[in-house]
């Protein structure tokens, strides 16, 4: 009788190893030069990303062979009972409000270097027709 109800845990725990392992998450984080994240994505992190989707999971129960610093995707393993684990595919993406501010920031550079040559351009043309202002020192001879 108690080996039967094990085997319906253990089985249980497989079913649900299984859902677990079908789903993947995407955490958006801030990244620096060369992906490097500022600071890094932790148990916490991941365990919200899946109760986002349903999935409930104690933090205790992720494994994280090394902390997540970059950006990219990762396998994570998720313990579900001591001898059943799961893995979940965690995607660790550029975080969408600093990208578009960097985006933003690079189309405002783009602008105002146009600008600048525009105004060049408009200077080296006024000095080639003479049309620009000469100042004299001095008296002027009328």
């Amino acid at each position: 009788m108690v080996l039967v109800k094990a085997d319906k845990l253990k089985i249980a725990a497989g079913e649900y190893a299984d859902k677990i392992s079908e789903i993947s998450i995407t955490i958006e984080a801030r990244a620096g030069e060369g992906d490097k994240l500022f600071g890094s994505v932790t148990t916490m992190d991941i365990a919200e990303a899946m109760s986002k989707k349903g999935i409930d999971v104690d933090k205790r129960k992720i494994v994280l062979a090394e902390p997540i610093k970059r950006l990219g995707t990762y396998d994570v393993t998720i313990k579900v009972r001591e001898d059943v684990t799961a893995t979940v595919k965690v995607e660790v993406k550029q975080d969408s409000k600093v990208e578009e501010a960097a985006k933003a920031e690079v189309k405002q550079d783009s602008a105002i270097e146009e600008t600048a040559k525009d105004e060049v351009k408009q200077d080296v043309s006024t000095e080639e027709t003479g049309e620009a202002e000469v100042k004299q020192d001095g008296p002027s001879e009328e």
